[in-house]
């Protein structure tokens, strides 16, 4: 099960917007820009580069394991705008 359309964040132009507005943390395999927003929920957006040179098997099952992290941290306290980009290849998960 994925998660609602409301709940994603599908045009360039929001993604752009997150970039450009919202605030940085950067870890050693993601950096996570979060915008606060007054939408009635929060909003994910995954980017994976095609230059990581993982196969589309692999992308998915990284944005599936995102969504899933999103889905379990249920953010109460503020609504915002998340966009998680993967910045480095991660280890093979066996």
């Amino acid at each position: 099960m994925g998660l609602a359309k409301a709940s994603t964040l599908k045009r360039r132009s929001e993604f752009l917007r997150v970039y450009k507005k919202g605030r940085l943390l950067k870890g050693p395999l993601f950096w996570f820009y979060c915008l606060p927003t007054e939408t009635a929920c929060n909003r994910l957006g995954v980017s994976i580069s095609r230059g990581l040179r993982l196969n589309s098997v692999e992308r998915n099952r990284i944005k599936r394991l995102a969504q899933e992290w999103f889905r379990a941290a249920r953010f109460k306290e503020q609504k915002a705008d998340i966009v998680v980009v993967l910045k480095r290849r991660p280890q093979p998960i066996r």
